[in-house]
């Protein structure tokens, strides 16, 4: 079945939570770890979760790739069709970029900021940033490895393998996925959270179209006779999305 954005924005809350939780004050800034999801209300930010992961996947529902193939091949060429499971992305770069894209945003709107560059010391109001660029690159990492099914054609490649490197993932929009992401948050309060929402889905599109990768199965049948060949050792090129 698809990724749904539901269980993404679910996990977004869960693992915010705890990182949030997790913060703690020391000699400059007093800090004292809270769970949003323990507020009186925590209405607003569930929705705030959910929007993201919502948004990062009906934004973006089908996620096109080109594959590296080494199988066998033949003569005349047969054609082969790949399937696999899971976009493994780097959630550590996805982290960085979402941090300070947000970081560099603040400054631009309010000329100042008391976050820290990447990444924020103890003693730092960037810790709470950090937490939901934290929370969400984790949350897709950990979501996305089983979430996509990936089909695919391989035209010189009947049986084999198809590895998708980084670079190779594409035909993702930021601004559609930020579009998507504010979408889900009517009536929601707050001045900066556009900037926020554009700052984590510029941070997505960039990791998945170039520190992203995947793999598929290549399967096909080459029946020997005086006009084929079959199983000859070869390399080629495939085509496909992951939806």
């Amino acid at each position: 079945m698809p990724p749904v954005g539901l269980v993404l924005g679910g996990m977004i809350q869960t693992e915010v939570d705890g990182l949030m939780a997790a913060i703690q004050g020391t000699s400059k800034i007093k800090f004292q770890g809270v769970h949003p999801l323990l507020q009186k209300n925590p209405a607003y930010y569930i929705q705030f979760c959910n929007a993201i992961g919502q948004g990062l996947i009906n934004g973006g529902p089908v996620i096109e790739f080109t594959t590296n193939d080494t199988g066998l091949s033949a003569s005349p060429l047969i054609p082969g069709t790949g399937l696999g499971i899971g976009i493994f992305i780097d959630k550590d770069f996805f982290r960085e970029n979402a941090y300070t894209n947000a970081r560099n945003a603040i400054i631009e709107r309010f000329q100042r900021t008391y976050n820290d560059p990447y990444p924020p010391g103890p003693d730092n109001t960037g810790q709470f940033l950090d937490a939901i660029c934290n929370g969400v690159a984790t949350s897709v990492h950990d979501y996305y490895t089983t979430a996509w099914t990936l089909n695919s054609v391989h035209p010189q490649i009947y049986q084999g393998t198809g590895l998708i490197t980084d670079g190779q993932f594409s035909g993702i929009s930021s601004g559609a996925i930020a579009s998507s992401i504010q979408s889900y948050l009517s009536g929601f309060q707050g001045e900066f959270y556009p900037e926020l929402i554009q700052a984590i889905a510029d941070a997505y599109v960039l990791t998945i179209t170039t520190m992203a990768t995947g793999t598929v199965t290549i399967t096909g049948t080459c029946v020997p006779s005086i006009s084929q060949v079959c199983a000859i050792p070869s390399t080629g090129h495939g085509t496909g999305v992951a939806s």
